[in-house]
C-alpha cells in the first residue's frame, strides 16, 4: 500500500506540471497581420499577454513645405524670439547717440576732473538764476528791486482814485518813461473795473486776487493778458520802446472801451 501511495504522488507530480504552466494568456495572429510579442523572450516569462498590431503598408507622401512661406515666418518678428532686430536709428538719433559719446569722453578727461566741472557747476547756476529772472520769480521774492528806481508809482497800494491818470500818462509819455506809462494804464485799468462794480479795489491786493474775482465774467480773459502785459514790463524790466508801448496801450484802450 505504501508503494501504491508513493507511485500515485508522482504520477501527480508529473501530470500537474503542464497545468501551473497553462496561466499565461496567449492571443493568436491575425491572418495577414504581423504579430508582436513582448517581452522579447517570451519562455523567461509565461504570464506576458501577445497581442496583434495591423501591418500598415500604405504608400508615404512626402511633403515639402512652401517655400515663400518659410521665409516669411523667418523674417516676421513675432517668431524671432529673443533675437529681435533692433529698430534702424535714425540721423537725429545717430546725432545724439555721438553727442553723448563725446560728453562721456570729456567726464573722463583729466582736465574736466580738475577744473571742468567746477566751470559747468557755475554755468548751470547761471542759467539758473537767468531763468527765475525771466520767470519774474526774483522780483518776486525781492520786490524792492522795483521800489528803489526812483519812480512815482512803485507799488500797488496807491489810492486809485486819487490819481489824475489823463496827465499822469501823458507826462510818463512826454518823458519817454514808458515803464511808468504801463503801470499807470493798469492802474486806470483797475479803477475802471472797481468803478463799475466788477472787482473791489483794496490796498495791497495782487493782481491774481482782482482776475480770480472776475470769474465767470468774459473780461477776465482780457484782464489777464494785460495783467501779463504789465507784469513783464514793470516785474520782468523786459525793454519797451514807442513802437512796443503804443501797441500795449492800444490792448488797454481796447479792453476799457469794451
Amino acid at each position: 500500500m505504501r508503494q501504491l501511495r508513493v507511485f500515485l504522488c508522482c504520477l501527480l507530480c508529473v501530470t500537474g506540471s503542464p497545468l501551473w504552466a497553462q496561466d499565461s494568456t496567449k492571443v493568436g495572429p491575425a491572418q495577414g497581420k504581423q504579430v508582436v510579442i513582448t517581452p522579447e523572450d517570451a519562455d523567461e516569462r509565461q504570464d506576458t499577454a501577445s497581442y496583434a498590431a495591423a501591418n500598415d503598408q500604405a504608400p508615404v507622401q512626402v511633403r515639402s513645405a512652401n517655400a515663400d512661406l518659410l521665409d516669411k515666418l523667418r523674417s516676421s518678428r513675432d517668431y524671432q524670439y529673443g533675437d529681435d532686430v533692433p529698430p534702424t536709428a535714425s540721423l537725429w538719433d545717430q546725432f545724439w547717440a555721438w553727442f553723448w559719446l563725446k560728453v562721456g569722453e570729456l567726464l573722463r578727461t583729466r582736465a574736466y576732473r580738475s577744473v571742468g566741472q567746477y566751470v559747468l557747476m557755475v554755468g548751470i547756476a547761471g542759467l539758473v538764476v537767468w531763468l527765475l529772472y525771466k520767470a519774474q520769480v526774483l522780483n518776486r521774492l525781492f520786490p524792492g528791486r522795483a521800489r528803489n528806481l526812483g519812480l512815482d508809482y512803485t507799488t500797488l497800494d496807491e489810492d486809485i482814485h486819487a490819481i489824475n491818470f489823463a496827465d499822469r500818462i501823458d507826462e510818463a509819455v512826454a518823458g519817454r518813461n514808458y515803464r511808468l506809462a504801463v503801470r499807470l494804464l493798469y492802474l486806470q485799468t483797475l479803477k475802471r473795473l472797481t468803478d463799475t462794480g466788477l472787482i473791489r479795489w483794496q490796498p495791497n491786493k495782487t493782481n491774481r486776487q482782482y482776475a480770480y474775482e472776475l470769474t465767470g465774467n468774459p473780461a477776465r480773459l482780457g484782464f489777464e493778458q494785460l495783467t501779463t502785459h504789465f507784469e513783464y514790463v514793470w516785474y520782468g524790466d523786459f525793454p519797451v520802446d514807442e513802437t512796443r508801448f503804443n501797441s500795449i496801450r492800444q490792448a488797454f484802450t481796447q479792453f476799457n472801451a469794451s
